[in-house]
């Protein structure tokens, strides 16, 4: 997603298109190139020497498009940014390779790649280094919670933190020696009260109707299903969303409904989307015929 709202751009400059891209470009699979120029006459084993070592090898593709495109005649280049809604992952990816050597991959290696690249950019390095980085307070308690991260991690990375990224030592300290148990301890308090909300809410919402749909799609997994099981509320299948391929023709054991089933006046529909799937769902034209009889988990938040 467009978090920083950029939107798409064109770009004629290396250092702007730097300080807006950079990040992005980290995933292989994000940049397009023109190979003429790109990957013609290119010193390879030059390269190779400066960027292919082992504290840069993780960003060695990132340091190859900005030194490389200080080499070309004419740089131009275009920035697309899409939502997320229209981009599938990959079902088989489980979790990020680099997940076992947070710190090293993204505080040592990202920090001295940017580093590494041209004096060219050097007035935007730093503030390229701390946003595009994965160290924020998020991921640092997620890690935290499945034990990736501890006082030896803090012990060894906590002098190089605030140079490296938006926290600060102290909050560092704060995540990292805060007991493991506690913190999963405090996750787990926090999952159990909110869905004891949501099962409430849905018995109140459901109670209205003859039956329920459920309206999602595979990317987004809730226990909607489970919990309308467990109050006996009847439900007579999911519904596709407007803008997904359906791929097969049950789930969970229920039968999956075209998207104008949700014109079916005696039933609720429960969606199960996040709020970028919820915004892009209220955009299409019937929305309104069936707005009143939706369940949404952001209807109560906005």
């Amino acid at each position: 997603d467009d978090i920083y709202k950029i939107g798409n751009k064109k770009y004629n400059d290396q250092l702007t298109f730097f300080k807006d891209c950079c990040g992005c470009m980290t995933l292989y699979g994000s940049v397009i190139v023109k190979t003429d120029s790109m990957l013609s006459g290119v010193d390879w084993e030059k390269l190779k020497k400066k960027y292919n070592v082992p504290d840069k090898v993780y960003f060695s593709h990132v340091c190859f498009y900005f030194e490389r495109i200080l080499m070309l005649k004419e740089f131009n280049a275009k920035r697309y940014s899409f939502n997320s809604t229209e981009i599938a992952a990959s079902f088989l990816k489980i979790s990020s390779g680099w997940v076992n050597d947070f710190f090293k991959v993204w505080l040592i290696a990202w920090t001295n790649s940017i580093k590494s690249i041209p004096e060219y950019y050097d007035s935007e390095k730093d503030y390229v280094i701390k946003h595009f980085g994965m160290i924020t307070p998020q991921n640092l308690k997620t890690f935290r919670r499945g034990g990736y991260i501890n006082k030896k991690t803090y012990d060894k990375y906590a002098d190089r933190i605030e140079n490296s990224s938006m926290i600060s030592k102290m909050e560092l300290k704060k995540i990292c020696l805060k007991p493991r148990l506690l913190v999963n301890f405090k996750e787990k308090i926090n999952n159990i009260l909110n869905n004891i909300n949501v099962i409430r809410r849905l018995f109140i919402f459901s109670r209205k109707f003859d039956y329920v749909y459920i309206m999602g799609n595979d990317r987004v997994i809730t226990n909607y299903y489970k919990y309308l099981e467990l109050l006996r509320i009847k439900i007579r299948g999911y519904i596709r969303a407007p803008y997904e391929v359906c791929i097969t023709d049950n789930r969970d054991g229920y039968k999956i409904f075209p998207d104008k089933t949700v014109n079916d006046t005696n039933a609720g529909i429960v969606l199960e989307m996040n709020l970028k799937y919820f915004n892009e769902l209220k955009k299409i034209d019937y929305f309104n015929d069936f707005k009143e009889r939706i369940f949404s988990e952001y209807m109560y938040i906005h």
